[in-house]
């Protein structure tokens, strides 16, 4: 977490942390690409708790916050889980469009290789 000054002089609040606190799904292809679905990610309760408090907080001390963090998985509607590198640009860029504009969230998006060894890798076993 730390606090950047923006231009205006204002202060944010950027939460930076291994995972966002957003689970993202599929809904729906037709010509203009996917649609996207966002809940609250059940697997990761404390994250979840924790960057709530911080928003909390946020919005009555900061001029706005941010949350940055790998983005994880995406649910297909077929119910399988596959990394996000799997969506076509376009999709992808709406994706990002929407996590800032909906969740004021940057996703920092990893291949399966890069995001196992992040999670499995350096969360688990580097941070003791």
């Amino acid at each position: 977490m730390t606090v950047a000054i923006d231009r205006t002089g204002k202060e944010k609040l950027i939460i930076a942390s291994h995972f966002l606190p957003t689970f993202v799904k599929v809904k729906g292809r037709d010509g203009n690409g996917c649609g996207f679905q966002f809940e609250n990610r059940r697997d990761h309760a404390a994250l979840y708790e924790g960057i709530r408090s911080l928003k909390k907080i946020a919005k009555e001390k900061y001029s706005e916050y941010i949350t940055v963090g790998h983005l994880g998985t995406i649910l297909e509607e077929d119910k399988s889980e596959k990394n996000v590198s799997t969506l076509d640009a376009s999709d992808i860029t709406k994706l990002k469009q929407e996590l800032w504009s909906n969740e004021r969230q940057v996703p920092v998006l990893l291949d399966q290789a890069d995001a196992y060894n992040h999670y499995e890798g350096y969360c688990k076993k580097g941070i003791v």
